[in-house]
């Protein structure tokens, strides 16, 4: 499976279990700034929300309780923020 498809699954299974979980909105940060990174999160309908203190950039989405996931290049941070 290539990379690009890894990280689409990943995505997918993200915002599926957070539909599940009944979350209303949430948030992640990515930096330093990744232009691959921004079209990758605005392209599943992410919006971009600022920057935070350190300088990463801030996305939102709703959903339908408000958690807050922590999405990072290292997948078993992802992997933790869908299990719990």
């Amino acid at each position: 499976m290539r990379v690009k498809e890894i990280g689409r699954a990943l995505m997918q299974a993200a915002e599926e279990g957070l539909r599940r979980a009944g979350v209303k909105q949430t948030w992640l940060s990515t930096g330093p700034p990744d232009l691959r990174a921004v079209g990758f999160y605005r392209h599943f309908g992410w919006t971009n929300n600022g920057y935070l203190e350190d300088g990463e950039i801030r996305f939102t989405k709703g959903f339908t309780q408000c958690l807050k996931i922590y999405i990072a290049s290292d997948r078993d941070v992802l992997r933790r923020a869908i299990m719990g």
